[in-house]
């Protein structure tokens, strides 16, 4: 096994082959003309490496960049103009993201989109918290709240605990909660407890 001794004088990798070995570079290198070197491939001296701007070289081969106001393609070579956001951030308020159609705004935590498309508007007007997408927000209460019908504001969930004190049933209202029996029963006068009525046919 000529590999055994030496690495067989290859510079890299070292295969035994039943006619002697053969010697194979790492990727990015390619093998010299005395068949044992390794030398620095660079791609991007050849042609540019495909680059239709910059091309850099890396250790696994080459990668493409574009100058400014440009974006690189999908096949990793080519790049096309002109990039919306790198002019006065696309004139969005927050953040602009460059799309093969034009650009798109978005906006930071705790903000929405407003209907122009580039503004953001701050909160939701909401009582604890606010859940928005790129068009819409809904507000929803923290742990022990609920939320009221006005769609903002949040109250206690008293029947969370003990069922509010009710009996059977119980309901968060606007200001407080509520008591109510199932079929059947009437409520009591102290509004909590609930009694079996007598149904007559």
């Amino acid at each position: 096994d000529e590999c055994a001794t030496g690495n067989g004088g290859c510079a890299h990798f070292c295969a035994h082959t039943q006619t002697g070995h053969k010697c194979t570079c790492r990727r990015g290198f390619i093998l010299m003309a005395d068949g044992h070197g390794c030398e620095c491939n660079d791609e991007c001296a050849t042609e540019n490496g495909g680059c239709a701007h910059f091309c850099a070289h890396t250790q696994t081969g080459h990668r493409c960049t574009c100058r400014r106001g440009f974006i690189l393609m999908a096949d990793g070579h080519d790049c096309e103009g002109n990039d919306e956001c790198a002019t006065e951030n696309g004139g969005c308020a927050h953040f602009c993201a460059h799309t093969q159609t034009g650009h798109r705004c978005t906006c930071r935590r705790g903000f929405i989109l407003m209907a122009d498309g580039h503004g953001c508007e701050e909160n939701c007007g909401c009582g604890h918290i606010c859940v928005h997408n790129q068009s819409s927000y809904w507000c929803t209460c923290r742990q022990g709240f609920i939320l009221m019908p006005d769609g903002h504001s949040c109250e206690d969930d008293e029947c969370a605990t003990n069922n509010g004190g009710c009996a059977q049933n119980c309901t968060n209202v606007p200001g407080g909660y509520s008591c109510f029996c199932r079929h059947g029963f009437v409520l009591n006068a102290d509004g909590h407890g609930c009694e079996g009525t007598l149904i007559v046919d």
